[in-house]
């Protein structure tokens, strides 16, 4: 029974393998490379976390799953997740799939290294290899897979302007949670002299702290310019991946349909 199994299983096998092209082969390895990655450094940071993330109101909140809540760590698991399946089966779930995770980690690179970088901590190894990987190399791995599909890949209409709903969604989160934390019991420090305590909310990126968005520290005491920056933020991450998305489908001069049906050759 077991020699069957095992012959079954090798049949599988040659039989995925012989149906992958080289493209195939190529986008599936840095999907697998770059899921494991991502979840190895999940890993990392639930059960090894450091003090600087110790002492982070997302991991007093969350706990072992902080690095779930990040949209680096969404966008990195989204863009693995998405060339593994369209490197195995193509049809419209799978390109649209592709479509909006090479979207959202455009996201988390352009943000990263406009608003975030500078802020970093790149004093260890381990912080500056985990920064780089998720924040510049999986999205390369990304665009030259993106590459090589160019020609088969299709950015449909209706998966442009439904892109913006997850990072619509996300930043209502990150406002939730950040007005919802306020003088809560999990994020505080405590002065011995004068034994005050001061609390905060928790901030998920510095940008999105709603007391100073967009690290504008003059909105805290005025309330109208926080609700208009904030009011910013939102509609920057509405517009940022549809122009992201018309702009690989000139770049990387894509298939772009109006009809969501698009090609007959792939089935659902």
């Amino acid at each position: 029974m077991s020699m069957k199994n095992n012959n079954l299983t090798q049949y599988m096998s040659v039989k995925v393998y012989k149906n992958l092209s080289r493209n195939d082969l190529m986008t599936l390895i840095f999907g697998v490379v770059s899921f494991v990655a991502i979840l190895i450094f999940i890993l990392i940071t639930g059960f090894f976390p450091t003090k600087d993330t110790q002492e982070s109101g997302m991991y007093k909140l969350f706990g072992f799953f902080n690095d779930f809540f990040y949209f680096t760590t969404q966008s990195n698991l989204f863009i693995s997740l998405a060339l593994i399946a369209y490197s195995v089966k193509k049809n419209n779930k799978t390109n649209n799939f592709l479509a909006f995770g090479i979207i959202y980690i455009t996201i988390t690179f352009v943000v990263y290294w406009i608003l975030l970088a500078w802020q970093s901590n790149w004093s260890t190894f381990y912080n500056a290899f985990r920064s780089f990987m998720v924040h510049f190399i999986v999205p390369m791995l990304a665009y030259i897979s993106l590459y090589f599909y160019r020609k088969e890949v299709v950015f449909t209409k209706k998966t442009l302007w439904t892109s913006p709903l997850y990072l619509f969604g996300y930043s209502l989160f990150t406002l939730i949670l950040y007005y919802s934390t306020l003088n809560n019991e999990y994020y505080y420090t405590y002065d011995t002299k004068t034994k005050a305590i001061k609390y905060f909310a928790v901030v998920v990126y510095g940008f999105a702290n709603y007391q100073k968005p967009l690290y504008i520290a003059g909105a805290a005491n005025n309330l109208g310019l926080r609700v208009f920056l904030i009011v910013i933020i939102f509609i920057i991450f509405v517009l940022l991946p549809l122009g992201f998305g018309y702009a690989f489908v000139k770049l990387f001069k894509l298939k772009y349909e109006s009809n969501f049906k698009f090609l007959k050759k792939f089935k659902i």
